[in-house]
């Protein structure tokens, strides 16, 4: 099991819809592009972001941009991470990963929990930075204390193999069990096999299988194979217990 994610993965395509769920769109020329022109960094990018995706304007990238600029020199966190990305991967400027990674940084210290993660790839990975582990590490441990979910798993990785830090298996339970909450479905797989095994705690046969379903129905191409196997030894009753559980927990989350 690794640690990192792909770099493909942490750079898809979300750009400047990193924060659409948190956000609500406003009405184009309304209240919110009087306090953009203000100079509201959080104003200016929303309207970046419908110039972006086309929402209640017609698109236009330029603008898009323009906003976003604005926006991330006004300090706006999630500006700043949508900028990097698109300097990282060249979409819509010229690549320039020295730029992006600066956008990236200058969200990060501002506590954005995917920069952060993204922050601790790198120097992980040594992309566009020097290779080094204590930041690697800092990086982690700020970007899962922030609620990044993939960090969280990264760190319960450490954790489970000493790699870094002080192998703790109760720790590592812990938060696999906080990413796991956030949906990260290779997470959910994890947790499963840690109460499947009992690892850092008792065993757990059906929250076992309550977050093996759960990995299993977001298409993890193992957990299936092993909710069969935590299932076996379990009464009938329990494997009711395992899969209300699992449906809830779906529910809620299509509930959000």
């Amino acid at each position: 099991m690794t640690i990192f994610r792909s770099f493909l993965a942490v750079l898809f395509p979300m750009l400047l819809l990193v924060a659409a769920a948190a956000l609500a769109l406003p009405e184009i020329g309304g209240k919110t592009m009087v306090a953009a022109r203000h100079g509201d960094a959080q104003a200016q990018y929303e309207i970046a972001r419908m110039y972006y995706d086309g929402l209640g304007v017609p698109p236009d990238q330029d603008e898009a941009m323009r906003w976003a600029t604005m926006a991330a020199e006004s300090g706006e966190p999630h500006a700043q991470f949508s900028l990097g990305l698109m300097y990282l991967r060249g979409q819509g400027v010229e690549q320039d990963p020295a730029t992006g990674f600066s956008y990236i940084l200058a969200a990060a210290e501002q506590g954005h929990p995917r920069a952060q993660g993204l922050m601790a790839f790198a120097y992980g990975r040594g992309l566009g930075v020097h290779r080094d582990p204590q930041l690697f590490l800092d990086w982690t441990r700020k970007a899962a204390d922030s609620g990044d979910a993939e960090s969280q798993f990264n760190l319960a990785i450490l954790h489970i193999t000493g790699n870094l830090v002080d192998k703790d298996n109760a720790v590592a339970r812990q938060w696999l069990m906080k990413a796991a909450d956030q949906g990260f479905v290779e997470d959910q797989a994890a947790l499963g096999v840690v109460y499947l095994r009992g690892v850092g705690g008792d065993r757990d046969p059906v929250s076992a299988g309550m977050w093996l379903a759960i990995a299993g129905s977001q298409g993890h191409p193992e957990a299936n194979r092993l909710l069969m196997r935590a299932a076996s030894p379990l009464s009938p009753e329990a494997r009711r217990v395992a899969a209300r559980r699992a449906n809830a927990w779906i529910a809620a989350q299509a509930e959000k």
